[in-house]
């Protein structure tokens, strides 16, 4: 893993246990169900928080790190968690596989954000749900200039191209019936920093 990885996961390590991130995470996995492709879960900081109910985790993990780290994470669960090295642009998996896709960050730090919900579109089985939270553009002006003035520094905490635009109008571009979408700012973070954008969308049903 590299030196800016490492710094990234420990930020996000910060923000799960002091600026209420864990707590936007269980907002958003509680409507996780049936077979789960996870994106962007390298710190493992999701898998105890899904409903036991859930039939099993998939994790798409790029770095050997984040594989060990879900590895040492999923061994006391009652789902099975199977993890899998890939691109997000070509996810090694079957079409139509899983119930929900739920991505954390991963959208965020896309270079192409509509390549990736191209995918999850092909994964989720119809009428699936996708489930993000991301790190987004603020729809308060103030915030959005710091956003923007805060850029680098955003890149290299949050590991983002930049916070995404028109997130929801991504979502519904790709097809998806966007079902839940809000913004939230985390707590004891500069505004620039905080800004989440979390939301639930369905994939088409078959016609």
């Amino acid at each position: 893993m590299s030196a800016g990885s490492r710094l990234r996961t420990r930020f996000e390590d910060f923000l799960d246990k002091s600026c209420g991130l864990s707590l936007a995470r269980e907002r958003i996995l509680e409507a996780a169900t049936g077979h789960v492709l996870e994106l962007g879960g390298e710190t493992g900081a999701n898998l105890a928080l899904y409903p036991r109910t859930i039939t099993s985790i998939t994790s798409l993990v790029s770095s050997r790190r984040g594989q060990a780290t879900i590895r040492r994470t999923a061994r006391h669960l009652p789902f099975s968690v199977d993890r899998r090295e890939g691109r997000l642009d070509a996810m090694p998996v079957k079409d139509e596989a899983y119930d929900t896709v739920v991505s954390t960050f991963a959208l965020s730090r896309a270079i192409e954000p509509a390549e990736v919900l191209s995918e999850i579109r092909r994964v989720l089985r119809p009428g699936g749900r996708l489930l993000f939270i991301e790190h987004g553009q603020s729809g308060d002006p103030a915030t959005a200039r710091l956003q923007q003035r805060w850029a680098f520094l955003h890149r290299l905490l949050n590991g983002a191209q930049q916070p995404l635009r028109d997130l929801d109008e991504l979502v519904t571009e790709a097809g998806f019936d966007l079902r839940h979408f809000e913004e939230n700012l985390l707590e004891r973070v500069p505004r620039g920093l905080s800004c989440l954008h979390e939301g639930i969308a369905l994939a088409p049903t078959a016609s």
